[in-house]
């Protein structure tokens, strides 16, 4: 499995610098998916996903940020949000749910920051695709745990597939292994023959524009 990179979605709806713990919590987040290999894929706002990808671009991470800006004027001049911590932004030119499905649709997994009952629409997108979810708890104010109970109403089979602590590293290492479960037939193998049938495709498509290009010339 080390030939692929997995992209995580990490949300949020606890506000920035409103739990020093948590905030903590989710900046180590960040720089452990750095070193990890993963990309991050995060929803641009005021909330402690903000940290998370601040902990990914410490440790030179690769941070992608959805914003609900048309561009970069916007982003920063009429919604003044953040470019700091973030690699490339991907102006959606939208907001809530079309800009949440967008980002989880390309994701291998999803991430909570907190669980709080607002983060009811990543969890759903989440589990209606099958994807694992992670989620990093508050250790100090359970008010930004309260999904917590909506968790228990869930079929078995979806429970399975979340992981619940307020460890980053702890979560990471249970919710890495739900990962490679999901991909497990993509053993080595199959990637080295991937890789030979790409390499064979792009050395066919250099010999046919050198002919092309000898033709031309």
């Amino acid at each position: 499995m080390g030939g692929i990179k997995y992209s995580l979605a990490v949300s949020s709806k606890v506000p920035l610098h409103s739990c020093q713990h948590l905030s903590r919590a989710g900046f180590e987040l960040g720089q452990i998916l750095a070193s990890q290999g993963h990309a991050l894929l995060t929803e641009i706002g005021f909330n402690l996903a903000h940290q998370v990808a601040l902990g990914m671009t410490d440790k030179a991470g690769l941070s992608i940020g959805f914003s609900p800006a048309r561009n970069l004027r916007y982003h920063t001049v009429e919604l003044q949000l953040p470019v700091e911590g973030y690699d490339w932004i991907y102006y959606t030119a939208s907001k809530d749910f079309p800009l949440l499905a967008q980002m989880i649709s390309n994701a291998q997994g999803v991430i909570l920051v907190g669980a709080v009952m607002d983060n009811l629409v990543e969890l759903s997108l989440a589990l209606e695709i099958d994807l694992p979810v992670g989620i990093l708890l508050d250790e100090t104010n359970q008010d930004n745990n309260t999904l917590l109970n909506y968790l228990r109403g869930l079929p078995v089979e979806q429970q399975r597939r979340v992981v619940i602590h307020q460890d980053p590293q702890i979560l990471l290492t249970a919710f890495n292994k739900i990962i490679a479960e999901s991909y497990q037939d993509l053993d080595s193998q199959l990637l080295a023959d991937n890789k030979k049938l790409f390499d064979q495709i792009m050395a066919d498509a250099l010999k046919i524009k050198s002919q092309a290009q000898s033709i031309g010339g």
